[in-house]
């Protein structure tokens, strides 16, 4: 679930074809399949605060064993 507190922020996996933008005040849920093994950036790709360039971060999948 995203949930922006201030502005609209998005969610964004490039890997993953995802892009969730949510509101303030109108949360986004959603679920994916993570079925691809690896590190994956994820980030805001707005561009309303220049502190939209700098929100981002990583998801690590690992291989089901």
């Amino acid at each position: 679930t995203l949930v922006p507190a201030d502005i609209p922020h998005s969610f964004t996996i490039d890997a993953y074809k995802i892009a969730k933008r949510a509101e303030p005040g109108k949360p986004v849920t959603f679920e994916f399949l993570c079925d691809k093994a690896g590190t994956f950036r994820f980030y805001c790709n707005l561009t309303i605060d220049d502190g939209c360039k700098r929100m981002s971060g990583e998801l690590v999948v690992r291989k089901k064993q």
